[in-house]
């Protein structure tokens, strides 16, 4: 095989791991997301309550629970905080 060719399967094996990464990392955001929509309703806050309490706006609360958005830690320990949970509980099952 010739260098290119080399490069080229390097290349792609790269892009593909970064790839795999991704949606690895999609479908964390996601479950935590669906863990924090699912503790919300059950303590029966709307996402525009749960904003008002943690100072964003409820598309933030909306993507985050989507996991379109990626939350900092800072952000999840205040919306734990709002919905009077341990953080431990957002993280449960995932």
């Amino acid at each position: 095989m010739n260098s290119n060719k080399w490069l080229v399967l390097l290349t792609v094996r790269i892009y593909y791991r970064r790839d795999m990464s991704r949606q690895s990392e999609t479908k964390q955001l996601k479950a935590l997301g669906n863990r924090i929509a699912t503790v919300r309703r059950e303590r029966g806050v709307t996402q525009e309550q749960l904003a008002e309490r943690t100072g964003f706006t409820s598309i933030t609360i909306g993507y985050i629970e989507q996991g379109r958005r990626s939350p900092r830690i800072a952000t999840v320990f205040k919306i734990a905080e709002c919905l009077k949970v341990p953080v431990a509980e957002l993280f449960k099952g995932l």
